[in-house]
């Protein structure tokens, strides 16, 4: 859509709302710019005033005819707003991607979140190890959207019990194109338990000794958007006909913080905190495969390499340099089943990311940290 579209997509409306002398006007406009882009259509708009009032009635004995006639405007100027996101021009085979009959989509949603944090290291002649988790963070949800666009929300029953000062929280948002989409996870715990030996001895941590700050960024550009749908997928806003895959330009960051909470007079343990970044570039594939048209089962992988690494870790208040190794990766994963029946959508969808740095030398230093979520829906289509 060109900046001369747009203007002769005001013209016409505006001609259209006023006067069918006008109309005529806006006809020649649209015969001048016509170069293959869908336009409004004229006649639509071509009627008089007394017709256009009849179609958006308004009080006329409490708003002025020129107020009436700004009204109309408005109402079709937001029309076809709306129209110009929703209904762009079709960029993909129609055999491979198709829009649902249906405008929109209401669904009902139950959510799990998982995650994992290890760590490995030598000092002070020993081993120290950690492999924690925290408690699975799970909502229930539901959403509305409208060709693609919508909002959803969901809660965590948990809420409602007493926690005895510990907190889990998870705050997702993302976008899916044919094109391209992002992810973007925040997850804040001191929920980790698990556990953590030096040499020999070993240590079981519980909730609250350790806190978690962590952030998460993804993001995709498919090469073969004309034929391979990535929300078909995971929003359901497109279906998949066909059998289709495609390779993937991927991008991701990792950055957090991962540390000790127990005392500091505690010296039954060591007293550790992590700071990680991460940021990464990678080629992987994706393939959306098609049984009987109404199963669609998708898998995707696309490993990251890291080309910057900014971590570092202290350990009983010393500060550990920890050499850059290379390659290491972030791996970024999707999958999901859908079965579409009539109006009924019917998925199970999820991403997962595993970050990792690995470095084999006199200062041996390992650390992962891992965060998944699987999603189970079920739709309605309007």
């Amino acid at each position: 859509m060109t900046v001369r579209h747009l203007l002769a997509y005001i013209f016409i409306i505006s001609a259209g709302s006023f006067s069918n002398q006008r109309c005529a006007n806006a006809a020649i406009a649209a015969e001048t710019i016509d170069d293959g882009l869908p336009l409004p259509s004229v006649n639509a708009q071509c009627t008089p005033l007394a017709e256009t009032e009849t179609v958006h009635p308004i009080d006329s004995s409490a708003v002025s005819p020129s107020a009436s006639r700004i009204a109309t405007t408005a109402m079709n100027i937001g029309n076809k707003a709306i129209d110009l996101i929703t209904n762009r021009p079709i960029k993909y085979d129609t055999l491979y991607i198709q829009r649902p009959q249906n405008d929109w989509t209401f669904r009902l949603r139950f959510s799990n979140n998982g995650a994992a944090v290890g760590i490995k290291t030598n000092i002070q002649g020993g081993v120290l190890t950690a492999d924690l988790q925290p408690h699975k963070n799970y909502s229930i949800g539901a959403g509305i959207s409208y060709k693609g666009i919508g909002i959803s929300a969901g809660i965590n029953p948990k809420i409602f019990h007493k926690t005895d000062g510990n907190h889990d929280f998870n705050f997702r948002i993302s976008s899916y194109t044919n094109r391209y989409g992002f992810e973007f996870q925040y997850q804040s715990t001191n929920t980790f338990t698990g556990t953590s030996s030096y040499n020999e001895d070993e240590y079981q941590m519980g909730e609250g000794e350790t806190d978690l700050d962590m952030l998460i960024a993804n993001a995709y550009y498919v090469l073969n958007h004309r034929h391979f749908s990535m929300p078909a997928a995971l929003t359901q806003s497109y279906i998949q006909r066909r059998s289709a895959g495609s390779l993937l330009l991927g991008a991701s960051m990792v950055l957090g913080k991962f540390h000790t909470n127990y005392p500091d007079d505690d010296d039954q343990f060591f007293h550790f905190k992590t700071k990680i970044g991460l940021y990464g570039l990678g080629v992987g594939y994706g393939y959306n495969f098609v049984i009987k048209r109404n199963f669609l089962v998708h898998l995707s992988l696309v490993p990251n390499l890291t080309v910057i690494n900014s971590t570092d870790m202290t350990i009983d208040g010393y500060r550990h340099d920890i050499d850059k190794s290379f390659p290491d990766f972030i791996l970024v994963g999707r999958y999901a089943f859908v079965y579409n029946k009539n109006r009924y959508i019917f998925s199970l969808s999820g991403f997962f990311n595993h970050a990792y740095y690995d470095k084999h030398a006199e200062n041996y230093y390992y650390y992962y940290y891992e965060k998944w979520t699987a999603r189970l829906s079920v739709g309605y289509r309007l």
